[in-house]
Formats: C-alpha cells, sequence, structure tokens
C-alpha cells in the first residue's frame, strides 16, 4: 500500500478497484484511473451533497430529479438531474451520467474525472464516495 499511495503522489495511475471521495466544491475530480477504448468501468457511488452550502435538502449521487433545478447543470448535460454525479474522460465533452451506479464503455483513451452536474459548485458541501472497478471483458 505504500507504493500506491507513492505512486498516487507521484502522478502514477492506479490498479482497481479504486475508491475515490468526489467533493461537492470541486467541479472535476481525477481519480487516477486510465480508460482504454473498448474497458468498461463499473462505477457505483454513495454520499450525499448540498447545492447550497447553507443547507436545503442533500441529494445523493442521482441528484435532484427537480426540472427547474437543471437549468444550473453543466454544458451538455441539461437533460440529467441536477447536482448528481457525472463523468468525463480527460475532462472534456461528451460527458455521461454515473448516478448510483453505472457501466461506462470509454471510446477511447484517457483518464477518467467524476464531477457534479452542476455549473458553479462554490456552493455546494458534502461529497460522494465512488468506487471503480475493471469489467473484464472476454476477447
Amino acid at each position: 500500500t505504500a507504493a500506491v499511495a507513492v505512486g498516487a503522489f507521484l502522478g502514477w495511475r492506479v490498479n482497481l478497484p479504486r475508491s475515490v471521495e468526489i467533493p461537492a466544491t470541486q467541479a472535476w475530480t481525477d481519480t487516477r484511473v486510465d480508460c482504454k477504448a473498448g474497458d468498461v468501468l463499473e462505477i457505483t457511488a454513495t454520499g450525499a451533497i448540498y447545492h447550497n452550502k447553507f443547507g436545503g435538502t442533500s441529494v445523493g449521487p442521482d441528484g435532484d430529479p427537480k426540472p427547474s433545478r437543471r437549468k444550473a447543470n453543466v454544458a451538455g448535460l441539461s437533460h440529467a438531474n441536477h447536482g448528481g454525479l457525472i463523468g468525463s474522460i480527460d475532462r472534456r465533452q461528451r460527458y455521461f451520467v454515473v448516478g448510483k451506479r453505472t457501466a461506462y464503455t470509454c471510446g477511447g483513451g484517457g483518464g477518467l474525472f467524476l464531477g457534479i452536474n452542476d455549473h458553479d459548485v462554490a456552493n455546494n458541501s458534502g461529497q460522494f464516495r465512488a468506487t471503480i472497478k475493471r469489467r473484464t471483458v472476454a476477447a
């Protein structure tokens, strides 16, 4: 485990499964997991965030289903629940919804980033915890 900690500190990518905290106040979190074309990453998430630092109702990784909140979503995800867990390869669009659970097939190579579906995360609080596993696909 010390080698993994040192490797993560030095920016090395890590083996799976991997558990990552996603703070609600950070737009994107580098999971330090690489994705290659054809890889299938299984992502599960728990936790709660507030999309208003002054409290209110918390939301889980599936986000707030109220359509009125979606006006504050990140570009490209206007259809998805506000405040939900989302993903990206190298923080580039095409973003995808993660929610509580997803199996994401990588279309190309890059680093997996997880974030919050909120264009202004500065007033958020809380965090999600995601676990990432690589599904073995038979050749």
